[in-house]
C-alpha cells in the first residue's frame, strides 16, 4: 500500500505520521507513506501556487499546474496512476466503508487543499473523489488527509498485531463497539460484568454483541437501522420458500424447501447445496421468476475460504448469469462474471500477490477439470446403476456446464460452448421428469 499525501505543509503531516503505530509501520515497511511539497513544482522563483480568484472575493486559489506536475511526478514515481483523492468539506462523508475500501487500492494519492480551495480545472482532469471528514471547515486538507491515512493504514496486514484489532471496534462490522473492562475487577463500587469473567468464549462473544447492538440502538439509531437491514438481507426469505412450496407442485421442491425451512446458513456447505439445488430445479420446471429473490442473500454475505460453500454459490451465479442474458441483460450478467473473477483472485494469505493469483487461476481454469466433455459426467451417468443416481449427476454437470460454462472464465468450456448448451438441455429434459 502506498499513499502520498500531496501538501503545503509536509512537516505538519510528517509530524504525526512519524509516531506511534502508523510511524512504526512506516519503519518496518508494512505500508510506505510519502509526503510530497507542491510548492517543489511552482513555475516561479517565489514558489507561487496560487492567485486570486476570477469573479473576485476574498483569499487565493490554488493554481492547475503545480498541482498537475505534483501529480505527473508521482505517477512517474510510483509507476502507475495513483487513485486520487480531494479532500473537500463539499465531498462525500467519509466512512469506515471507504476505509475498507480504500485499503483495498495499491496507490493512492491524498489531495490537501488550503485558502479557498483549488482551481476546479484540476478536480475535473485528475481527481477521482472528493471527500469530507464531517459538516464543518477547515484551514485545509491536511488534518483530514490524516485521518483518511489512519483509517486506512491500520488495516493493511502487519501494521496492527491481528485483524481482530480493527474488526471488533466501533463502525467496522457497522455497530459501535462494545464496552472494554480491565483491571481491577472492582473500582469505586463498580464490578466488572460477570459474563467476561467466566471464560466462556461463546457466552462473552454473545455478550459484546448484545452490548453493540444496544448501544448502537441507542446512540446511532440510523447506523443499527442500517445494520438491521443489512443482517435482513443475509437471511432466507421463508415466506418465499413457502410460496414456492404452494405453487410447484413437485415432491422434489417440497424436500428441498422442508430442509430450507429447518435451517439454512450461508456459511453451511450442505445448506447451501440444498439452495443451489432448489434453485437449479426451478429453472428446470420453468419458475424462473423466483430464483433472484431466492438467491438474493448470496449477494450479501462476506467472501470466505470455505471452498465448498462458495462452489454452490457461484453455481448459482452462473445460472443467475444465464437467466440474465436469456432476458437481454448482457451488462449485468458482464458484471456479474467480472464480479466471480475477482473472487477467484482474493488472497488466501498475506503472501499471496496478484500476478501468481493470475497465473495459478489461469493454470486451474485450462486444466481437464474445467475442459469438455470433463464437465458433463457423461461416464458416470452411463455407469450409474439407478435413475436417480443418473439424475443426481445430471444435475450436478449443470451445476458445471452452467454454473462455470456462464462465467466464459474458462477456455475449453468456450471453445465447445455450442456442445455444452446441447447437453444441458438433453439433462434438462431428463430432470423436468423428477417428480
Amino acid at each position: 500500500m502506498h499513499i502520498e499525501i500531496a501538501t503545503l505543509f509536509p512537516e505538519m503531516c510528517e509530524s504525526v505520521l512519524d509516531t506511534s503505530i502508523i510511524g512504526r509501520a512506516r519503519q518496518a515497511g508494512f505500508i510506505d507513506v510519502h509526503c510530497t511539497q507542491i510548492r517543489e513544482y511552482a513555475l516561479d522563483k517565489h514558489h507561487r501556487v496560487d492567485d486570486s480568484p476570477y469573479g473576485g472575493g476574498k483569499g487565493m486559489v490554488m493554481m492547475c499546474e503545480p498541482i498537475f506536475l505534483c501529480y505527473e511526478d508521482i505517477c512517474r514515481r510510483t509507476g502507475s496512476r495513483p487513485h486520487v483523492i480531494y479532500m473537500s468539506p463539499r465531498g462525500r462523508v467519509f466512512t469506515q466503508e471507504d476505509a475498507k475500501r480504500l485499503c483495498a487500492l495499491d496507490n493512492i494519492m491524498i489531495l490537501c487543499g488550503h485558502y479557498e480551495g483549488v482551481d476546479e480545472r484540476i478536480l475535473e482532469t485528475i481527481v477521482d473523489e472528493e471527500i469530507s471528514i464531517g459538516d464543518y471547515v477547515l484551514t485545509g486538507g491536511e488534518l483530514p488527509a490524516l485521518v483518511i491515512t489512519d483509517a486506512i493504514a491500520r488495516m493493511c496486514p502487519g501494521v496492527l498485531a491481528a485483524d481482530v484489532c480493527f474488526t471488533e471496534e466501533s463502525h467496522y462490522n457497522g455497530l459501535l463497539e462494545y464496552p472494554q473492562y480491565t483491571r481491577p475487577e472492582q473500582w469505586h463500587g463498580m464490578n466488572v460484568p460477570d459474563e467476561l469473567l467466566n471464560g466462556n468464549h461463546s457466552v462473552i462473544e454473545k455478550y459484546r454483541h448484545e452490548q453493540s447492538l444496544s448501544i448502537t440502538k441507542e446512540r446511532r439509531p440510523d447506523m443499527y437501522e442500517k445494520y438491521m437491514d443489512e443482517e435482513r438481507k443475509k437471511q432466507l426469505d421463508t415466506a418465499l420458500v413457502e410460496e414456492i412450496m404452494n405453487t410447484v407442485h413437485k415432491k422434489k421442491i417440497l424436500s428441498l424447501g422442508r430442509k430450507l425451512l429447518k435451517k439454512c446458513s450461508f456459511r453451511n456447505s450442505s445448506h447451501m447445496l440444498n439452495l443451489c439445488e432448489m434453485a437449479y430445479y426451478l429453472y428446470i420446471f420453468g419458475y424462473p421468476q423466483y430464483i433472484e429473490r431466492l438467491v438474493a442473500p448470496t449477494h450479501h454475505i462476506p467472501f470466505e475460504t470455505n471452498y465448498n460453500v462458495w462452489t454452490y454459490i457461484f453455481a448459482i451465479w452462473g445460472l443467475e448469469i444465464r437467466m440474465m442474458r436469456e432476458n437481454g441483460a448482457a451488462e449485468k450478467a458482464s458484471e456479474l462474471s467480472h464480479m466471480i473473477d475477482e473472487y477467484y483472485l482474493l488472497p488466501q494469505n498475506e503472501n499471496d500477490t496478484r500476478e501468481d493469483l493470475e497465473k495459478s487461476e489461469s493454470i486451474r481454469r485450462s486444466s481437464i477439470l474445467f475442459s469438455y466433455p470433463e464437465c458433463t459426467y457423461k461416464d458416470k451417468i452411463d455407469t450409474a446403476e439407478s435413475e436417480t443416481d443418473k439424475n443426481s449427476w445430471r444435475l450436478s454437470a449443470l451445476f458445471r456446464m452452467i454454473g462455470d460454462g456462464s462465467t466464459g472464465l474458462f477456455p475449453d468450456m468456450n471453445a465447445h460452448s455450442d456442445e455444452i448448451e446441447q447437453t444441458v438441455s438433453e439433462y434438462i429434459l431428463f430432470l423436468q421428469k423428477v417428480k
